[in-house]
């Protein structure tokens, strides 16, 4: 825990109250300072803070004053005179984020491990750029590739469902505890309590608000990783094509060569509509296209379907922010 707060930082560029945050910062480094106990029979030092993070792992419990945060609007994308174009920023605790920092050091690497390679976000040495140079490499044949919209995707996470998913990679090996820590199970489907959000501008052609749905915490430190754990399982119902992803963006790709090889690629399309009834994360057919990537002057054409719906096919797209056209110009 020690090593977790030496390199913080009391000031941070997301936190819009600079001073609560500083005397969180002071009282947290004070109470994780080492302290050791003399008349103990075993007078090993230890810190107070990580008795209380010890404690909280070993009951699957996080105190109420650790879930509350402020939550700010973050702006997406379109116009910013309606509320649906922001996206809700939780500012949590910084003694909740030392405990998450210190469960994520220690995680990461075994669930890392177990994330399918196509998975591109989020992960040390994968990006961007390696995920969109596998599709795009021109070998002079065709390439049909369907880019996936996902609605609203981190906001859809269900935590039980989550925790049945993460419990059967819990690690264990000859020198692992009987039984691993149980990770805090108390966590809110979203930030409560006393919290500061500002209202987010709305217009006459806002949507109105809809039912709650259960939601991953934003700005969260283990957030990202989980997501990946979350949604690991979508590559399993991909069989003939090949597929890329950058944390929800999703992309299925094949290199078509005759009718057979489009009607493969539409059976794989057509596997991933089913998968959201299982993991809870909908596609928005809307918002899904089709692009045939070749300069053949006859290519391979096939009207590829969502839900008994035709995708329409683009010749150009913007992926991961880039453009590309369908020749590759």
């Amino acid at each position: 825990m020690l090593g977790v707060l030496r390199p913080s930082s009391p000031s941070s560029p997301f936190h819009n109250d600079g001073l609560v945050c500083r005397v969180q910062f002071l009282s947290l480094s004070s109470l994780g300072k080492q302290e050791t106990f003399p008349h103990s029979k075993n007078p090993t030092p230890r810190t107070r803070v990580g008795d209380l993070f010890n404690k909280s792992l070993r009951l699957g419990t996080l105190p109420e004053d650790w879930k509350l945060a402020n939550v700010v609007p973050a702006y997406q994308k379109d116009h910013k005179d309606q509320g649906e174009n922001y996206r809700p920023i939780s500012l949590l605790p910084i003694v909740s984020k030392v405990l998450e920092r210190c469960i994520f050091n220690n995680i990461k690497d075994h669930v890392l491990s177990l994330i399918a390679k196509c998975q591109h976000g989020f992960i040390a040495g994968r990006s961007c750029v390696t995920q969109l140079v596998g599709a795009y490499l021109d070998n002079g044949g065709q390439v049909d590739i369907i880019y996936l919209d996902m609605s609203k995707a981190f906001d859809k996470v269900s935590h039980h469902k989550l925790l049945q998913k993460s419990a059967p990679d819990c690690p264990r090996g000859p020198q692992s505890a009987p039984e691993c820590p149980r990770v805090p199970q108390s966590v809110p489907e979203g930030p409560r309590g006393p919290q500061r959000a500002p209202e987010c501008p709305r217009g006459p052609q806002s949507a109105p608000e809809g039912p709650r749905v259960p939601q991953r915490t934003q700005g969260s430190i283990l957030g990202p990783m989980l997501f990946l754990l979350y949604a690991n399982s979508l590559p399993d119902v991909v069989h003939s094509s090949q597929n890329a992803t950058f944390a929800d963006d999703i992309k299925i790709f094949k290199a078509i060569k005759s009718p057979c090889d489009s009607k493969d690629l539409q059976e794989d399309l057509s596997n991933l509509v089913s998968w959201p009834n299982s993991a809870g994360l909908p596609f928005n057919y809307s918002k899904c296209k089709a692009q045939r990537v070749t300069r053949k002057v006859n290519p391979v054409r096939h009207n590829y379907q969502m839900g008994g719906t035709d995708i329409e096919i683009t010749k150009e797209e913007k992926d991961l922010g880039v453009l590309v056209t369908d020749d590759l110009t």
